[in-house]
């Protein structure tokens, strides 16, 4: 299969075989605002990474709002492209088979697979908050694919505001994007990195930032071991990474869960297969339409 995880800066795609073994990689710029562009860069990758078209199926994962049935990239504000036929238009001009899967729900099945769990929950934390999640080895997406958007959910009414329209939500309190913001407000820089590493050195002005984050993180597990009972919960992203204390905050918050009795073992881990797991779980999704 061939597998691409679009990004707002790179567009990262591989030809991937069905146990997972990654055999060709390539990335190129994203474009901007162009929905034709962004057509033509994947019809391109494909042909660079299967020249003899060996490949019949391909999976492509994004951020945004998608629908799945209709294969199409409702809004993308990543890209700046709304109401593009990605699937219909990929597939005339690559020749092959395509579907389209949300990006952090690419990277759970990606992360599933690749640990052999059938019930996981996966929260990345990067630029935005995105969760996914797979039950029965299957994935939980809703009529639309757009199922376990958890960081739009609202952590505290009437809160920060949210980056796409959600005031308060998780996301503006734990996404990179919201912490720059208040490493901004508050004169330390304009990243989550100048905002953690002001936080590490002891700066009063950055303990309730950090804080907040952290008590977001376990929040957002809690209401997740509610929900979903999952068997484990990856944590990733890129400012996951980073920022480790997020896996503690999220240990401590099962811990007191007042209906912990039975999740005491639940492990909550770093994401194991890095930024192959989006390419992982779009060639899943390409093998099998059905997971």
């Amino acid at each position: 299969m061939l597998a691409f995880d679009v990004g707002g800066t790179h567009v990262r795609g591989a030809r991937v075989g069905r146990a997972g073994e990654v055999f060709e990689r390539a990335r190129r710029g994203t474009p901007q605002d162009d929905g034709a562009a962004l057509i033509a860069t994947l019809a391109s990758l494909c042909s660079e990474l299967d020249p003899t078209s060996t490949c019949s199926a391909v999976g492509v994962a994004m951020a945004g709002v998608l629908d799945r049935h209709a294969g199409c990239v409702r809004h993308s504000p990543s890209l700046g492209i709304s109401d593009l036929p990605l699937v219909q238009e990929l597939s005339a001009a690559s020749g092959r088979g395509v579907v389209l899967i949300n990006d952090v729900n690419a990277a759970a099945l990606g992360e599933a697979q690749a640990l052999g769990e059938s019930e996981l929950a996966a929260i990345f934390v990067g630029t935005g908050v995105g969760t996914g999640f797979v039950c029965g080895g299957r994935l939980v997406e809703g009529q639309r694919g757009m199922a376990g958007e958890g960081g739009h959910v609202v952590h505290r009414w009437s809160g920060r505001p949210g980056t796409a329209g959600v005031d308060g939500c998780f996301e503006s309190y734990l996404g990179g994007r919201a912490l720059g913001q208040r490493a901004a407000e508050l004169g330390l820089g304009d990243t989550a990195h100048d905002l953690l590493a002001a936080w590490r050195r002891g700066a009063p002005e950055a303990q309730e930032a950090v804080q907040e984050a952290l008590q977001a993180m376990g929040a957002i597990t809690e209401l997740i071991v509610t929900l979903f009972d999952p068997a484990r919960i990856v944590v990733g992203g890129g400012v996951a990474a980073g920022f480790p204390e997020l896996i503690d905050a999220a240990r401590q918050a099962i811990a007191r869960h007042p209906l912990g009795d039975g999740r005491r073992d639940l492990p909550v881990q770093a994401a194991q297969t890095g930024d192959l797991a989006g390419l992982l779980g779009a060639a899943a999704r390409a093998h099998d339409p059905q997971l």
